[in-house]
């Protein structure tokens, strides 16, 4: 299961943040080991005892470019990954 933290768009303000992940497919990015490694970048980036207040879902991006594939009107293009956006908040 490969998956990486998109560090450069990754960002925490205060109690809350938003860790993004991406992997080679929709199941992985989703994963319980990925939602592992999440609270861990939460940790690393500030946040005490963190946790996953929520999640917008996988969707395509470009490989190359990392940007959202808006167009499906044939399906997912070829080469593409997935990603997951992950909000995190502070425990109390």
């Amino acid at each position: 299961m490969q998956f990486r933290i998109v560090d450069d768009e990754c960002s925490v303000t205060g109690t809350q943040g938003t860790i993004i992940v991406e992997g080679a497919d929709i199941e992985v990015v989703g994963s319980t080991a990925v939602k592992q490694e999440v609270l861990k970048k939460a940790t690393a980036m500030g946040l005490s005892r963190p946790g996953i207040s929520g999640q917008g879902g996988a969707y395509p991006v470009d490989a190359e470019t990392g940007k959202e594939v808006t167009d499906m009107s044939n399906g997912v293009p070829g080469g593409c990954q997935y990603r997951n956006d992950f909000q995190v908040s502070s425990g109390l």
